[in-house]
Parts: structure tokens; C-alpha cells; sequence
């Protein structure tokens, strides 16, 4: 069965269940205030999550307000897994702040073991200091993986090309596998130093990177 739930305030879906399971579920947040800041919020140990939607920063405020994103996932979020999701959207607004992100890791939890497997995680820039995702201090732990992903960041008319697919506030011992993933208008997986990166097909920091040319 198919479900659609839209939020048109300025509320969250706030999970913090244990092994909850969702399929087939769209979730838009189009609140338009500043405190729509995410459209799912997975604060629960071992959320599976296969070919749902997941859509926030839709309104041009929320996506002006530092922290707003789609998928927020905090520190009991670990052993989470998603498949065939689409998480963000390249219509509405472009993020206004350095710290949105269609993915936002929150709080201070360390949140591990945690897989996106062919998904589709997109977002709209007009900046390219904009990340796709974007990791707080203290809030990663290890073992996370995007397998089979693809990462778009569009701008209109190829304006700017997003410089990092990953911004972390606070370095610390935890890894990132890009697996056959692929990123679309970016420059680079992530700039700084601290983490282990590895991307394929191609060798190197920047391999699966895919960058218009103009």
C-alpha cells in the first residue's frame, strides 16, 4: 500500500521506535517557517526505510534556517538502512546556509552502522559551500555506507558546482564508503582531512565524480 503524508506546519516525523519498518511512504515537510527544520527525524535503532520519499526544505525559510534538512539522523539513529529512497528534491528552494543538508547528522550520540543503498539524494544549490551531507560534532560513529548512490546537486544553469559532498563540524574517527556511487555537480567527496574515503569506480578522492562542463 501506498502512503502519502504531507506536513503543512511546521511539525516533524519524530521516530524513535525500535526496528520500525517503512516502505512505500512519501514524507514532505512544506512547513514555511524556520521551524521546519526536517521532514524525518530517526531517533530510533534499526529504522529500515525501502523505496519511500523523503522531502524537507521545501519553503524558502526553512531553507535560510541553519540545521534545516530532509532525513535528520540523531544519536539512537544507528543501524539504520535505507534502499531505493529518494531523499531530498532539486525543486523549491536553493539551501541558504552551510549547514543544510538533505542529510543532517544531529546531537552528540555517535550514531553507527548505518547503510543508503541505491538512492537518490538531491538537492538544489546556488552556493558551492552547500553540502549534501552534513555531519555535526560528535555525531557520526563508524561504519556508514553509501552503496549504489547517486548524489545531485543542481544549479541552475550549472552556476556553481557544490565543492564537498560531506561537511563535518568536529572531525573524529569514524569512516565513509562510497561504493559505486556517483556524484553529479560536485567537485569532491570531502576537502579535509580526518577521515577514511574511498570511492569507486574510479581510484582517488574523487572518484564517481561527475562535473558539467561548460
Amino acid at each position: 500500500m501506498n502512503t502519502y503524508l504531507l506536513i503543512a506546519n511546521n511539525e516533524l516525523v519524530p521516530n524513535t521506535a525500535d526496528k520500525t519498518k517503512w516502505f512505500n511512504v512519501t514524507i514532505s515537510n512544506q512547513g514555511a517557517a524556520a521551524t521546519a527544520l526536517t521532514a524525518f527525524h530517526n531517533a530510533g535503532p534499526g529504522t529500515r526505510m525501502v523505496g519511500c520519499q523523503i522531502v524537507g526544505m521545501l519553503g524558502a525559510t526553512a531553507c535560510d534556517t541553519a540545521l534545516a534538512s530532509s532525513l535528520q539522523i540523531s544519536a539512537n539513529g544507528y543501524y539504520f538502512y535505507a534502499e531505493n529512497c529518494v531523499i531530498g528534491t532539486v525543486n523549491g528552494q536553493p539551501q541558504g546556509s552551510d549547514t543544510n543538508a538533505p542529510i543532517y547528522f544531529s546531537g552528540t550520540g555517535l550514531a553507527s552502522d548505518g547503510m543508503f543503498r541505491k538512492c537518490l539524494i538531491q538537492t538544489q544549490i546556488a552556493a558551492a559551500t552547500r553540502p549534501m551531507i552534513y555531519v555535526a560534532a560528535q555525531s557520526m560513529g563508524p561504519g556508514w555506507i553509501f552503496d549504489d548512490c547517486v548524489l545531485y546537486a543542481f544549479a541552475v544553469n550549472h552556476a556553481v558546482a557544490m565543492n564537498q559532498a560531506v561537511s563535518d563540524a568536529d572531525i573524529h574517527t569514524h569512516d565513509i564508503l562510497f561504493h559505486n556511487c556517483a556524484g553529479i555537480n560536485i567537485t569532491d567527496w570531502k576537502t579535509d582531512a580526518g577521515m577514511v574515503w574511498s570511492s569507486s569506480p574510479d581510484a582517488g578522492t574523487a572518484g564517481g565524480i561527475a562535473v558539467a562542463q561548460t
